[in-house]
């Protein structure tokens, strides 16, 4: 009876210690999950605002690029771009507010943003456009043959865009550096002439290259020998000591008789009884392609339009007398035989596939190539002059061919 009774107190107390055991075990198991739950948590919402910040990130980034867009298109729109011969200080700006005005006195353009504003245009931080400079403040420029950057004024200064974008606190800034679109032109002389090339009478031809800004920058008066009311047109030289000078014919034979005047470098005509001239394409830097997709759409199909604006093609034989044009500008492409005798003035390029005949008195900035026979004979009150300007081929350029950009660099701050 005593066994019984001894028996039953000792299970009593062999259970009792498993009951506590099990009891400290199932809270650790629940303090263990708590912290793992807790965490995961931290984790989660660790995770959450990293995907959220990396989402404004992005979301900033696409503003900053929205106001470069904005920008290139005012750029390809012509609004208030700069050029470092009138304005070397000048600075574009898109803003939140303001009114679109002209360049004033402080060379700075406001322009204001149409339609729905976005984070890229804020007046504290707007976008800008202007040149880019070297440590000492000078414009930079882009050399389309060695692909440099340098401080002689070429074909386009490098223009350099900034825009901020901003999504809560987030903040992205992108800046790129481009330049009107880059031709590669082979021009080599003012006038280049697969055949003879004969200049009598009061002729000028000067292979320097000019200024051409606008239509003020080598007046239509400049020339070689000024006589009257003309200009010295050395006085619209870039630079004489530079490799873009020519001399001011290249043929294969010829002669200057009278008062013909030519400059360059060198100054009188080269003959090389070898010289052949290129194709047109390759003049202007671009490819046989291109130069077939400009054929296929010109502008103007007649010399008659005054002012002749914009790529000109004549299939056959032309003629510029009193009643066609009296200025032009653009590209000239004449699969035939040329007779000018007008006193028509153009800026840009011409090409001849015949022989070209002038006895009158034109004005042309740019360069002209004639395969053919060349024959200007101006005399009396004739004064024809040729001044080689490769700003106002690639000007030209820059109008007909829908490539409007080169960009150089592309970069956040």
């Amino acid at each position: 009876m005593f066994k019984n009774k001894d028996k039953k107190r000792l299970s009593d107390i062999t259970e009792q210690p498993q009951k506590g055991i099990a009891m400290v075990i199932a809270i650790m198991l629940l303090l263990v999950l708590g912290l793992l739950g807790g965490g995961m948590m931290m984790v989660t919402t660790t995770d959450v605002n990293i995907a959220a910040n990396q989402q404004r990130d992005t979301q900033a980034l696409f503003i900053a690029e929205s106001g470069i867009q904005e920008a290139l298109q005012r750029f390809d729109n012509d609004i208030a771009v700069g050029d470092p011969a009138i304005s070397p200080n000048w600075v574009a700006a898109i803003r939140e507010s303001g009114t679109e005005e002209t360049v004033n006195d402080t060379d700075f353009c406001n322009t204001k943003q149409t339609g729905t504003i976005l984070k890229y245009c804020k007046n504290s931080d707007p976008v800008t456009i202007t040149y880019k400079r070297d440590k000492s403040g000078n414009i930079l420029y882009y050399n389309v043959e060695t692909r440099d950057t340098t401080t002689f004024p070429t074909e386009s200064p490098i223009y350099v865009i900034t825009s901020s974008g901003m999504k809560g606190n987030a903040k992205r800034t992108v800046e790129i550096e481009y330049v009107k679109r880059a031709f590669n032109l082979k021009i080599d002389a003012g006038a280049s002439c697969g055949g003879g090339a004969d200049f009598t009478g009061n002729a000028n031809v000067c292979g320097f290259n000019h200024f051409h800004v606008n239509q003020d920058s080598t007046p239509d008066n400049a020339k070689p020998d000024p006589k009257g009311g003309d200009v010295d047109c050395a006085d619209f030289h870039i630079d004489t000591t530079s490799s873009y000078n020519y001399p001011p014919v290249k043929a294969q034979n010829g002669s200057g008789s009278g008062h013909v005047q030519f400059d360059g470098d060198p100054a009188e005509p080269e003959f090389d009884e070898n010289y052949t001239v290129l194709e047109p394409h390759q003049y202007l830097g671009i490819t046989s392609r291109k130069w077939q997709e400009i054929l296929a759409n010109p502008d103007n199909s007649s010399l008659d339009n005054d002012p002749l604006i914009g790529f000109t093609y004549i299939n056959g034989d032309g003629a510029i007398a009193a009643a066609q044009f009296k200025t032009g500008e653009g590209i000239l492409y004449v699969n035939g035989d040329l007779s000018w005798s007008s006193g028509a003035k153009y800026r840009g390029f011409i090409y001849v596939e015949g022989k070209l005949k002038i006895t009158g008195s034109p004005w042309i900035l740019g360069g002209m190539v004639i395969k053919g026979e060349t024959d200007i004979n101006s005399f009396g009150s004739g004064n024809a002059t040729i001044l080689l300007s490769r700003k106002a081929i690639t000007n030209q350029l820059e109008d007909i061919i829908e490539e409007y950009y080169t960009f150089l660099a592309w970069r956040e701050k």
